[in-house]
């Protein structure tokens, strides 16, 4: 977040005149402290209503991240998958590092020949706000 003030000096007087508080979105991957390390799936042991998916994403950027939060966007009527990763103000995502979730997918399948969108979405630690959607593509483990 970026503020912004002016002051006018008259004489020995100092006034304000304005103050305008700026917060900047990430919109690109490009610009992103954020960088999908995986998206690996199915996992052991192997569930009949849907597979297992983990997805890793690491702190790429100079700034901690304290809200983190990525939406797997599959074809069909179930459509998408929230993950959400434990991380917040008083557990950042500290640049250099990497946190996982895992979600099972029920009702899902999917085709590691094909990409799939994931919309990531954030905030760090200045309140700077991130919001992009990536292609990304399901790996087996291993």
């Amino acid at each position: 977040m970026i503020s912004a003030m002016l002051f006018v000096a008259l004489g020995n007087t100092v006034t304000k005149m304005s103050t305008s508080t700026v917060s900047i979105t990430i919109t690109s991957p490009v610009d992103s402290p954020v960088e999908v390390a995986s998206v690996t799936g199915p996992i052991p042991p192997y569930n009949p209503g849907g597979p297992v998916i983990s997805i890793v994403l690491k702190n790429i950027g100079d700034t901690p991240i304290v809200s983190l939060n990525a939406t797997l966007v599959l074809p069909g009527p179930t459509g998408s998958y929230p993950f959400t990763f434990d991380i917040s103000t008083a557990n950042p995502l500290l640049p250099g590092h990497s946190v996982s979730s895992t979600h099972t997918l029920i009702g899902a399948g999917f085709s590691s020949e094909l990409d799939y969108t994931l919309m990531i979405n954030g905030t760090l630690s200045d309140g700077a706000r991130l919001s992009y959607t990536q292609q990304v593509a399901i790996t087996a483990p291993g």
